[in-house]
């Protein structure tokens, strides 16, 4: 499966006019994520503006694999250089500040609009022993969906 992952990405990397990149290919079995790195001198190229290029890309590797039933039930996730990584990092320590407010105020906490995956990785996050005081739900529709985070009932 993973060939055939670099086979496609390296496709639509090469009608992008990018042939130097290379391609390493991941999966995180308990969270159900496949994850493309693509390192490459085109970074900046592939990221595009607050990351616009990259996710199409990603959206459109997604239809292609799905449609060759090459994955079926992961998230896929393709990053440039750490781009994602880094995101998803900030967003995590932004969601951990957000809690620490909604334990000592009591006052629920809203996270920026944000994709399904890093709605999906916040979710996770606070599943996580140290959490248990902590729930959260996403709310809102489309690009506006968000995370609230809450206080578990007692």
């Amino acid at each position: 499966m993973d060939d055939a992952i670099k086979e496609v990405v390296g496709e639509l990397l090469n009608q992008m006019g990018i042939t130097d990149a290379e391609l390493k290919v991941s999966k995180d079995e308990e969270n159900k994520i496949l994850r493309v790195e693509i390192e490459t001198d085109d970074s900046s190229l592939l990221i595009g503006w607050h990351g616009e290029t990259i996710n199409a890309l990603q959206h459109l590797t997604k239809a292609i694999l799905r449609n060759k039933e090459l994955i079926t039930d992961y998230f896929l996730v393709l990053d440039v250089d750490d781009y994602k990584l880094k995101q998803q990092e900030n967003i995590l320590s932004l969601a951990e500040r957000k809690a620490e407010t909604v334990r000592s105020s009591g006052v629920s906490q809203f996270l920026p609009p944000m994709s399904p995956f890093f709605r999906k990785l916040v979710h996770l996050n606070f599943t996580k022993p140290e959490y248990g005081d902590i729930t959260t739900e996403s709310l809102g529709e489309g690009d506006h969906r968000q995370v609230k985070i809450m206080k578990m009932e007692s």
